[in-house]
């Protein structure tokens, strides 16, 4: 049987990781909307096969039509994304009881200089932020087996 004080801190955890949950889905949606919205607005006919997804960003088009809106969308997406991925990493900093929880902390932290980054049109830190999301999600589903394999122990 768990005693009072055990049972606190497993309660406390698992607030951290539905907040941690919260963000990770804000953060994919405001991704998706920033992407999606950025199209819609874009000054000229965006080619998606073509086009990469920071001509999204600039304030021109390539045919130098101007391109404020879309724009405006995306660096206010990116910065949002990046505060997000800041705040995600600081939850985490106080959870170091495992590796995993240092290495999610450092990849949120190179997700958010890539994301504040973004808007400066350079290409490496969209695939960059992308590929530490995808990395980021497997190493939660990794530490939520783990979580689980803990929880039927008790």
């Amino acid at each position: 049987m768990l005693s009072q004080n055990e049972m606190h801190k497993h309660t406390g955890k698992l607030d951290i990781a539905q907040k941690i949950n919260n963000y990770i889905t804000y953060l994919m949606t405001i991704n998706l909307l920033t992407f999606i919205l950025g199209i819609i607005t874009y000054g000229d006919k965006y080619l998606f096969r073509e086009y990469a997804f920071s001509y999204l960003g600039g304030i021109r088009t390539i045919n130098g039509n101007p391109n404020t809106t879309s724009f405006l969308i995306f660096s206010l997406g990116m910065i949002s994304c990046g505060v997000i991925c800041f705040y995600l990493s600081r939850l985490l900093n106080g959870e170091n009881e495992l590796e995993l929880e240092k290495t999610k902390h450092y990849l949120f932290q190179a997700c958010c200089v890539g994301y504040f980054n973004s808007p400066l049109q350079q290409h490496i830190q969209k695939y960059a932020v992308f590929g530490l999301i995808l990395i980021m999600k497997l190493a939660i589903m990794e530490s939520v087996k783990v979580y689980q394999k803990s929880k039927e122990q008790f």
